[in-house]
């Protein structure tokens, strides 16, 4: 009997089969076109690889033909066969650029009004600007979509270079935005902050200055001398600091020419700085917050000569620096007694002003404004003042062989002291009272300030540095306050902020609220500034407790700077009164001596020589000024008698008075135990380097020969006696570094004038220290002969009356 249940037999039906073969279908076809994808992906990306390489290089030749280049864009919509070939194949590429024009406003600050993308310089050629050149390149790719590449450079005509790129600037809605800069507190060894008085602390400091040098730190001329003033605010208790402001500056001496025919220019972007070279601007000049960028001048140029080694800013000093006659608005040179011509110097070393075409000498302060080097209005220095170095060790009083008088060690460490920088912030506060607060013409621009009276109160301390009487030495420190003349709108800017402080109570309140609005740096020049030793006189004051001392145990370091730009550039003076009134300060100090100095200058202060000198350069061996007592120094001194004289010096004298030489109240020099001193030259030992006075005696003589004697008759002789007078004529010092003329010399005693005892004394202005080449000393005469008279006593003998004796 049969189940009532049937099994099912195995394997596929046709419609499972089909389906299975729809899946796989699908599957393939999708793998298919992940393929061609793939493919087309990898095409576009190495079209766009070779549109990128394109477009760098494309940009790189665009800023290195530089602002005065024509772009080259293809017109938009056009097919260029070679710009495809350049990109490596690529048909339908299409080349396009854009150049918006961005201008500077009056605060500084970047906008465009630009719509065509053309280069279109301001109307006004002194208003800083820029171009953001965007190179697009569009193409077709293979499936006919659009694709497209752009990149954007900043191109400048600030700077006189062949490369004029900017960084790009963020985009234009930011423009008002200053960026915030962050360092290491920048105060260093020398500088001295001055605080403003401002809510976040801040503070206004002047970095040292440091010249340049041609060459570099080798070389033997000095460039330009640069330095910075900053604001900035300390982020206490960090030791970081964020800037707000920083007035980049340079101070240039230059040798220019009066033409245009110095300048050529020459390598890519000539055409461009021959330009700018022959245009010419009115000074940058501060408004109040800021220095401003500089209209065009009218005027003709001058140039830098090609043929002159100096620094390339004496390329817009010598173009600008000028103040024709009927030139409005601010000038180059405003202050009273400065002089708007220009001078060369002949050969006699005279000031003679410059014609068409000659050279002449130029100084220039040199400020970065927008970006770019503008020649400012001269600054002025209006007072140098010296600030007291550190006590070290401070209990050490020994050493001083003067009764009654301790060495104290004043000045023993180059480092300022604390009270010396607190007495200058001091003395800066009462400075910017009187010249920018008090004032009723607050320009500054001649306000009678007593600086020795602030000086008096603030930094005088101490007043008198004992120093020991060989060997010794002691720092000095020298600082300058440099300001602006202020022109209307700065004037009444300051003006202002007095007006609106609240009753200030000190010299302090009134600085901090004038501070933030004037031009002002205080500036270390121990190493720039023109150091001196002077002797004391009885004119000048004593303290109380040694009033007792010959003035010879007084002398004074002293430090000299001008008041113009020639000064920091450490150029010589460029006109008849750039070196007239100098900013003078002294230093009194008394030797430590048992016994009275012998010479009235003991005190050695050298200047640093900037051939040599590493200007600030070196914190473990700083150059910093010193005065210093130094032991004997040898020099020789050499007799130049006229041809024609018995040998030099006149030997053969039977009563040893041959010529004598001696450094006065120091001894004789070549002391001689024969009968007759003859050695020449002489070997002579001086107490400093400095203010040496030499006295020269036994020069002048009688000479006799045998002559007939008329009042005796017949063959007897007589000694005839014949003056022998020398005339001093000059001295020169010839020393390792140049030849120098001594002073004109001095008859000891005038009833002695052109006698046999005749001494005259001359003083040497500087003798050279060097061991191996001592300094050598040249006194120079002239001669002359006088017969005596003769006539017949009553023995019938002849007397002869000798003008000489």
């Amino acid at each position: 009997m049969k189940s009532s249940f049937q099994f099912r037999e195995r394997g596929f039906a046709l419609l499972e089969v089909l389906i299975a073969v729809v899946v796989l279908a699908t599957g393939l076809l999708a793998l298919t076109a992940l393929q061609g994808a793939l493919t087309r992906a990898s095409a576009d990306s190495k079209a766009r690889s070779q549109v990128a390489a394109y477009a760098a290089s494309e940009m790189d030749r665009i800023r290195r033909d530089g602002i005065v280049a024509d772009k080259s864009a293809t017109a938009a919509g056009t097919d260029d066969i070679s710009l495809a070939a350049k990109a490596g194949g690529l048909s339908g590429l299409i080349q396009t650029a854009c150049d918006i024009t961005y201008s500077a406003d009056t605060s500084g600050n970047f906008t465009t009004a630009d719509t065509d993308c053309a280069r279109n310089p301001p109307a006004s050629g002194a208003v800083a600007y820029f171009f953001r050149n965007t190179l697009t390149l569009s193409w077709t790719d293979a499936t006919g979509g659009s694709r497209a590449l752009s990149v954007s450079s900043d191109i400048s005509p600030l700077a006189l270079t062949s490369n004029n790129v900017l960084v790009n600037r963020p985009p234009p809605g930011a423009l008002g935005l200053r960026p915030i800069v962050r360092r290491e507190n920048p105060v260093t060894e020398g500088m001295i902050p001055i605080a403003t008085g401002g809510e976040d602390s801040e503070q206004t400091a002047a970095t040292n200055p440091k010249p340049k040098l041609l060459g570099g730190d080798d070389g033997s001329y000095v460039s330009d001398t640069r330095f910075d003033v900053l604001t900035y605010s300390s982020d206490a208790p960090t030791d970081f600091a964020r800037f707000n402001k920083r007035i980049e500056t340079a101070v240039v001496g230059c040798t220019c020419q009066n033409s245009t025919a110095g300048f050529t220019g020459n390598g890519p972007g000539a055409a461009l700085r021959a330009f700018n070279l022959a245009q010419g601007y009115r000074p940058t000049y501060w408004s109040g917050t800021a220095y401003r960028t500089p209209e065009i001048a009218t005027e003709a140029v001058s140039t830098s000569p090609a043929d002159v080694p100096q620094s390339a800013l004496c390329d817009i000093c010598c173009r600008d620096h000028k103040d024709p006659t009927g030139v409005t608005g601010p000038k180059f040179s405003p202050w009273p007694g400065q002089t708007a011509a220009h001078y060369r110097v002949d050969g006699a070393g005279a000031f003679v002003v410059a014609a068409a075409n000659e050279t002449y000498l130029e100084a220039c302060r040199v400020i970065r404004v927008d970006g770019v080097f503008r020649v400012s209005a001269d600054p002025k220095i209006q007072d140098n003042a010296l600030i007291a170095t550190q006590v070290y060790p401070s209990t050490d009083t020994a050493g001083s062989q003067l009764a009654g008088v301790l060495n104290n060690n004043a000045a023993t460490s180059p480092a300022l002291s604390t009270d010396g920088k607190s007495g200058y912030v001091d003395y800066v506060y009462g400075a910017v009272a009187r010249l920018f607060f008090d004032a009723t013409a607050v320009a500054g621009t001649g306000n009678a300030v007593d600086y020795a009276a602030l000086q008096a109160s603030s930094l005088n301390v101490p007043s008198y540095v004992p120093i020991l009487p060989t060997a010794d030495r002691r720092w000095l420190h020298s600082r300058i306050v440099m300001t602006d003349y202020l022109e209307s709108d700065a004037q009444q800017r300051v003006v202002t902020a007095s007006q609106d402080c609240e009753a200030p109570a000190s010299d302090a309140d009134k600085a901090h609220c004038v501070l933030p609005y004037i031009p002002m740096a205080t500036i270390n020049t121990t190493e720039i500034a023109t150091w001196s030793p002077r002797a004391s006189t009885d004119a000048d004051a004593r303290p109380a407790n040694l009033a007792s001392l010959a003035a010879k145990y007084f002398n004074f370091a002293r430090t000299v700077i001008r008041r113009f730009n020639s000064a920091l550039a450490l150029f010589d003076s460029i006109n008849p009164t750039d070196a007239s009134d100098p900013a003078v300060d002294e230093q009194l100090f008394v030797q430590l001596a048992a016994t009275e100095p012998t010479q009235s200058v003991w005190l050695n202060t050298p200047s640093p020589n900037p051939s040599t000198a590493r200007f600030f350069g070196n914190p473990l061996n700083p150059m910093r000024g010193y005065a210093q007592t130094s032991a004997p120094l040898s020099f020789k001194l050499s007799w130049n008698f006229p041809s024609g004289n018995p040998a030099s010096p006149v030997s053969g004298s039977a009563t040893g008075d041959d010529p004598t030489a001696s450094v006065t109240n120091s001894g004789i020099c070549s002391p001689n135990t024969s009968a007759n001193n003859t050695t020449n030259p002489h070997t002579c030992n001086a107490p400093g380097t400095t203010g040496v006075e030499i006295s020269l005696a036994g020069y002048n003589r009688i000479q006799y020969s045998d002559v007939k004697d008329d009042c005796a008759g017949g063959n007897a002789k007589t000694s005839k006696p014949t003056c022998v007078i020398y005339t001093f004529t000059g001295a020169t010092v010839d020393q390792p570094n140049g030849t120098v003329a001594a002073a004109s010399a001095t008859v000891v005693d005038p009833a002695k004038t052109g006698k046999v005892g005749e001494i005259i004394r001359f003083t040497l202005p500087s003798l050279s220290n060097a061991v191996a080449n001592p300094s050598t000393v040249t006194a120079s005469f002239s001669r002359t002969t006088t017969d005596a008279t003769p006539s017949c006593d009553a023995s019938n003998k002849t007397v002869w009356t000798i003008p000489c004796q």
